[in-house]
């Protein structure tokens, strides 16, 4: 139990992504969240916390396909510092790549991935610090590792007719 009301919080801000694809091999898009987050925490006799803090985190996809056969892509990110009640939580980054690659006409595709492929999520952004003096638990955690690999396959049943006009018109700029 609480000896005072929790209090209000609010979390303000937009969303904003742009798209560049130079030709039908290359695509790059950019999405970026900017907000800014606050909260009002009346602790009775306790006082008055306020705390509030801007925050964003950005987003770079880039696909590239290579002999229309395989595609290559390359994900970076950052996630600026975050409060939450009673917490701030440190900035986190990271790197991810994969390759995909489509056989028989594309009834079948397979992809490898590894997310993380720098591990800097073990030792960077490992990590929140408590805002509130009066908060009496503490929690810590420790990552042994944040790479991954992931990898799977998917076999395609039927007609695949407008994926095939949406090919025509990728290549040939025109429907067939």
């Amino acid at each position: 139990s609480q000896p005072y009301n929790m209090g209000s919080s609010y979390r303000i801000g937009g969303t904003f992504f742009v798209t560049y694809r130079p030709s039908g091999f290359i695509n790059i898009r950019l999405n970026t969240n900017i907000y800014d987050y606050g909260y009002h925490l009346d602790r009775g006799n306790k006082g008055v916390l306020d705390n509030n803090k801007v925050s964003w985190s950005t987003r770079l996809n880039c696909w590239f396909k290579v002999f229309n056969r395989y595609q290559i892509w390359l994900t970076g990110r950052y996630n600026s510092g975050t409060i939450s009640l009673a917490a701030e939580r440190s900035a986190r980054y990271g790197i991810d790549l994969g390759v995909k690659a489509d056989f028989f006409k594309r009834k079948l595709s397979a992809f490898i991935s590894v997310q993380d492929i720098f591990n800097w999520g073990k030792t960077v952004g490992n990590g929140a610090k408590n805002t509130d003096p009066y908060l009496l638990s503490v929690s810590n955690s420790y990552t042994l590792n944040s790479r991954f690999i992931s990898a799977g396959i998917t076999l395609r049943f039927g007609k695949m007719e407008l994926e095939r006009q949406q090919e025509s018109m990728d290549d040939s700029g025109s429907e067939e």
